[in-house]
């Protein structure tokens, strides 16, 4: 990784850290309720990553299938 994806990584994650203080200390959410927000999001992440792999995986698959049945046919 670069300096400058390093620097929108960082960017990013001081962005995000900036957006949850406001959102507990300047319009009193509460840090339980921020907590649960945080996990929520994580399990969405977590499986829209499982569901991508799932389709990588079964493009693999049809690629492997039709390279062997082509390769019978010819």
């Amino acid at each position: 990784m670069n300096a400058r994806n390093q620097r929108t990584l960082a960017l990013g994650l001081l962005a995000t850290a900036t957006f949850v203080w406001a959102a507990i200390y300047k319009f009193d959410v509460p840090a339980e309720e921020m907590a649960w927000l945080l996990l929520y999001c994580s399990i969405g992440v977590a499986v829209m990553a499982l569901l991508a792999a799932l389709c990588v995986a079964l493009v693999v698959v049809v690629r492997k299938l039709l390279r062997h049945l082509g390769e019978r046919r010819g």
